[in-house]
């Protein structure tokens, strides 16, 4: 009796695991759930078919480290956190106007335009001012942008002794509500007197919106507040916009909120989980069958397995090199000729995981692999058998300039993987085989009748490719091979 007893227990406490971690799911099962210290739940996602459309697109930026989320496609609109209720959080909108020496000012607005399914929280955030001679204004659109706004509020104290500290009323910091459905904000900040009066503690006047909670106005903010509160948190909401309730699967409803023009999900009576996600993942009660078992153990397995895969790419991605190489294309964007980062998984799909058919040729240093890309360009893969970590750098230094040399007798380089142990090298592709099987292999009849005046030619344009790479590229290149 006891061992059953026992037996009972264990099964209860593995179907209680695997209800909890069925209940927390949180991506499409196979798709990337977290960028750096984020996690980010469906129907937000940062890979392709992993996001329900493109206003929940999250672009991870793997130059930061750890890596840091954006909004969509954008650069400026950080992302600090999301929830499966609605809720988003990113980083404050700061305006200052400051006025230094001959009382010359330094003005910076801020813009923040998020589109209907993203709006400013009116119960969540607060729009304050901070400075001593100051005024700020928040201006924008609400509902579907038929609705102007502007407001704003003032702050002044004459001495450093009138400030105020213990609230934010008006003497040195001043703050106001924010009307519901705001999509679209400028922030500004503006001085009645250049300062003048009270230069000697308050130079700047400095505007923001902000969670709620998340800032306290002392003497340090007149000075300096991305010093003094370097993190200043704005609390986003975000609904769905497509056909009412469609995003809503399993055991979910949809529900309308006030202070935007799409639906929310939410899961219906006894059950928890995302609402966003098919069955199993998505709701679920308070009891699992035999067969639901096996189905969230089986996509348990397959999440750890995806998430021990991704963890290994990032880990071969770094030791290779590969923020640095971001950080140097970073810089010449816009420009052609610039090697492409290619994933694990495109050329592994162009080489059909590297079949042996594929394969072009062996060498001492590795293996060629013939590849069609999904734009159907064909490709040579150089899978090395060997890498120096101690020369990483110069490794992906030697990429940037060769990925930049154009020439017509010189292969080209399109770029690099670098989420394999390996690197792996992907060159143009050039047909009808090697210039030593034409020139020596007994097999080919045309190789020995071809012609001294081609050879020669051969030698020439040789030379001339190698005299380039030494003397004319834009970065010296010495061929010793």
């Amino acid at each position: 009796m006891g061992g059953f007893l026992m037996q009972f227990v264990v099964v209860m406490v593995i179907l209680s695991v695997v209800h909890t971690l069925l209940a927390e799911a949180q991506a499409i099962p196979g798709c990337n759930s977290t960028c750096g210290e984020l996690t980010i739940p469906y129907p937000f996602g940062v890979e392709e078919n992993c996001y329900l459309s493109m206003d929940f697109l999250i672009t991870c930026n793997y130059s930061f480290n750890p890596p840091q989320a954006f909004l969509r496609r954008s650069q400026s609109v950080k992302v600090k956190n999301i929830s499966i209720d609605g809720n988003l959080s990113i980083d404050a909108l700061i305006a200052r106007d400051c006025y230094g020496k001959d009382w010359q000012t330094t003005s910076v607005w801020s813009s923040l335009d998020l589109k209907s399914q993203f709006t400013i929280s009116e119960t969540r955030n607060k729009f304050v001012v901070v400075g001593c001679d100051s005024y700020g204004q928040i201006s924008g659109f609400r509902g579907n942008g038929s609705y102007p706004y502007t407001s704003g509020c003032r702050s002044r104290c004459e001495t450093k002794e009138a400030v105020d500290v213990s609230s934010c009323s008006g003497s040195g910091c001043c703050q106001i509500g924010i009307p519901s459905g705001l999509f679209f904000a400028n922030v500004s900040a503006y001085s009645f007197n250049e300062h003048r009066n009270v230069s000697g503690f308050n130079n700047c006047t400095y505007a923001f919106v902000i969670e709620e909670g998340q800032f306290d106005f002392s003497m340090a903010s007149l000075e300096n507040i991305p010093q003094v509160n370097p993190k200043l948190p704005v609390v986003l909401e975000w609904s769905v916009r497509d056909a009412p309730g469609s995003a809503c699967l399993g055991n979910a409803t949809s529900y309308h909120t006030n202070n935007t023009l799409g639906y929310r999900c939410k899961c219906n009576d006894g059950y928890q989980g995302n609402p966003y996600l098919p069955s199993p993942y998505g709701c679920q009660g308070s009891a699992i069958g035999f067969t639901g078992l096996v189905i969230a153990a089986s996509w348990l397995y397959i999440v750890l397995k995806q998430r021990k895969l991704v963890k290994l790419k990032e880990k071969f991605f770094r030791q290779n090199g590969g923020y640095i190489l971001q950080h140097q294309l970073s810089g010449r964007e816009g420009t052609s000729n610039m090697a492409k980062i290619f994933t694990a998984e495109e050329l592994k799909k162009a080489t059909n995981d590297f079949d042996e058919s594929t394969i072009l040729g062996r060498g001492g240093f590795g293996t060629v692999y013939k590849g069609t890309l999904t734009d159907s360009r064909v490709v040579a893969i150089k899978k090395s058998i060997l890498v120096d970590r101690s020369q990483v750098e110069q490794f992906i230094n030697e990429v940037v300039v060769l990925s930049q040399i154009v020439h017509r007798n010189i292969v080209r380089l399109l770029g690099c993987c670098l989420e394999t142990e390996v690197p792996l090298l992907v060159y143009e592709f050039i047909n009808n085989g090697t210039l030593s099987a034409y020139l020596h292999d007994k097999t080919n009849p045309s190789s020995s009748a071809y012609p001294w005046e081609k050879r020669l030619r051969i030698a020439a344009e040789t030379a001339g490719a190698l005299s380039y790479l030494h003397s004319s590229a834009s970065v010296s290149i010495i061929h010793r091979d």
